[in-house]
């Protein structure tokens, strides 16, 4: 067991000032610093010049960085894109930037192992019968990885798919000797051993989409990414990019594009050991959950739920990915173990997917990746323990914890819940209560679409649900005991979206937000008309005759700039609104949400009969927040939930 007080000594990198940060040894890109060739000359060291007008656009420092961060952890990189995004030339702007040799082979058809191991050749310098006749001339590969005083050498095999099958086979033996620290033995030159090291040799492989247009790429065997960090970059450059580095060349804005402090990855300038690993804080808690997570994750792969139209196939590897993580741990922990274990996730397995919704189902797995520090608990030893801001976001993980945690058993799955909004303080906090408020965070959900609902109709539709759900039930499966069970969790009813299905009512959708959501316990009718610190500030003085007009102006024209003004919270006019109808039904699902004894307005319209009705939400005796109706604008003996989107 290490020295207790190891980790409180230990002292965290802070961030750069520039995101291409220059020091006379390193280059740091987005935080990840590399150090500079010691012998920076000879034919082989890019020129700076030739790329004085590469554009430092987000994509392009974001493409940096992962690279970055694979030639510091000495990992090979294999990068699928597509054509002119900018791959071969960042890998050579890098080097350029520190010194480093470029070897660079192009594996297409013509090529042969030969060229790439080296072959015997005439001897160009012999001059008499005791010169040999052959020499032996090493290849692009072979010269890559010889080792050299004071230099860095990156090798790029490009096309990699185009490759021969013996010529991947050959690389591999080299990958695995480079990855296991072993000498390269020359089979080309009589056995030869080559001594070979990961700090100083980078190998980087880069192919386009097998299919997708690319004539001769064809898809690699899964077994053979393994040996890769495999990061998919996109086939086309985003239009964003495209705009600002063309507004860029033409000067119209600046070479080095701003990027917010969340792009950063600082790598630390002493990697911990791996026996100071069990001092963090939480270390078995956050790997109890990452073991559940790669399962997960495999599981996504497998069932085509991500990557369904990539055509490289790929896995997690239940050997690789978890070195790698630990890697990622020793040389980027920042004190903060929950974001430095998810980004070690995002960049190994997030990365190998290309699509962004695919990206957002694996980042719901990632942000339960997590420790929850206990109460009164510093979770980032090695920070001042006097600071206020470590218990600050504590309890702001715990909260966004414990909406994940309501919501999961709410609906039978992993929810993704944000944090909290940076203006939420807790005097913001303390003001809501006064009012009866509180913070609930509404899941976005997979409700299907509207061509779902029609293609399959309302009874089908609402069983898919469940089984993406499985413990948020249907109302139609409630027994009459259940009905007036608010603990047991149920969907809208089926003549709700029979109104969806006919045009009578826009689709509903669940966009996911944090809301502050009056949440006190609502007076029966006749009890002192039911006032509340919230309809009080709305000036209305009746609760059980207001219409859906009536709460709908009272919330924009004197709800909310009491609210904001008391607070401090600024909000624009639309966000301070009604719930509607699915957002409303969620929120009761909730323990002590469902409870209500007066039918509740939503925002959501139905047009039944031709008639412009609210749909209502909430009856004590069936259902609580589960029962739906509608009303007329007009109806009266009806009460209304005011929220504040956040």
């Amino acid at each position: 067991m290490p020295d207790e007080s190891s980790m409180e000594r230990h002292q965290f990198t802070p961030p750069p000032e520039f995101p291409v940060e220059e020091t006379q040894d390193t280059v740091a890109y987005l935080g990840v610093r590399l150090p500079k060739s010691q012998n920076p000359e000879g034919r082989f060291v890019p020129r700076r010049e030739q790329y004085a007008d590469y554009i430092n656009d987000k994509f392009s420092l974001g493409m940096q960085k992962d690279i970055a961060v694979s030639f510091l952890q000495g990992d090979p990189v294999l990068i699928e894109g597509g054509t002119s995004i900018g791959k071969t030339t960042t890998v050579r702007k890098m080097a350029a930037d520190l010194g480093w040799e470029v070897h660079y082979a192009n594996l297409n058809g013509a090529t042969d192992v030969e060229d790439l191991m080296g072959r015997y050749i005439p001897n160009p310098d012999k001059r008499g019968p005791e010169d040999p006749e052959y020499v032996f001339a090493d290849g692009k590969v072979t010269s890559g990885l010889r080792q050299e005083e004071g230099k860095i050498k990156v090798i790029i095999l490009d096309e990699f798919n185009s490759a021969a099958p013996n010529i991947v086979i050959r690389l591999h033996e080299v990958l695995d000797a480079v990855n296991r620290g072993e000498s390269v033995v020359l089979s080309e030159d009589a056995s030869e051993t080559i001594p070979v090291s990961k700090e100083t040799t980078k190998v980087v492989a880069l192919m386009n989409p097998p299919g997708k247009g690319y004539f001769g790429r064809e898809p690699l065997d899964p077994a053979q990414l393994r040996r890769w960090v495999y990061l998919k970059a996109p086939t086309d450059l985003p239009d964003e990019t495209f705009s600002y580095s063309t507004d860029a060349l033409f000067t119209l804005a600046s070479q080095d594009e701003e990027v917010s402090p969340d792009a950063y990855l600082v790598s630390q300038e002493y990697a911990l050991l791996p026996e100071q690993l069990q001092e963090i804080p939480g270390i078995d808690a956050i790997l109890g959950r990452y073991k559940e997570f790669h399962k997960a994750a495999k599981e996504l792969v497998k069932g085509r739920k991500v990557a369904a139209d990539q055509p490289q196939p790929f896995t997690y590897d239940d050997r690789m990915e978890p070195r790698r993580v630990r890697d990622f741990i020793l040389r980027f922990y920042n004190g903060d173990i929950n974001e430095t274990f998810q980004s070690a996730l995002r960049y190994y397995y997030s990365n190998k997917l290309d699509s962004e919704v695919d990206k957002a189902k694996l980042d719901e797995l990632i942000q339960h990746v997590e420790y929850i520090a206990p109460q009164n608990t510093s979770q980032r030893r090695g920070f001042d323990r006097n600071s206020t801001a470590v218990p600050e976001r504590q309890r702001a993980t715990a909260e966004v914890a414990q909406e994940q945690n309501a919501w999961r058993d709410v609906l039978g799955t992993a929810v993704e819940v944000p944090p909290l909004p940076a203006n939420i303080t807790p005097e913001v906090k303390r003001n809501m209560e006064r009012l009866g408020f509180e913070l609930r965070y509404i899941p976005k959900l997979d409700l299907g679409t509207l061509d779902d609902l029609k293609r399959t109709g309302e009874e089908q539709f609402l069983d898919d649900i469940q089984r993406r759900y499985p413990n948020w039930r249907r109302y139609e499966t409630l027994s009459d005991a259940e009905r007036t069970d608010h603990s047991v969790t149920r969907n809208l009813e089926q003549w709700f979206w029979g109104l969806a299905k006919d045009g009578n009512m826009e689709f509903p959708q669940s966009q996911g937000a944090w809301v502050a959501v009056e949440k006190v316990k609502k007076p029966s009718y006749g009890e002192s008309y039911g006032k509340t610190p919230a309809m009080e500030a709305m000036g209305l003085d009746n609760y059980f005759s207001v219409s859906a007009e009536d709460a709908d102006q009272a919330i924009k024209n004197r709800f909310l700039p009491w609210f904001s003004g008391q607070t401090g919270l600024r909000v624009a006019e639309r966000d301070s609104r009604m719930l509607t109808a699915v957002e409303w039904n969620l929120l009761g699902n909730r323990e002590g949400w469902g409870e209500t004894d007066t039918y509740e307005w939503t925002s959501t319209e139905a047009r039944a009969d031709g008639d412009p009705r609210r749909v209502l939400v909430g009856y004590s005796d069936y259902g609580g927040a589960a029962n739906a109706g509608w009303g007329h604008r007009s109806y009266s003996e009806v009460r209304t939930l005011a929220s504040v989107s956040l």
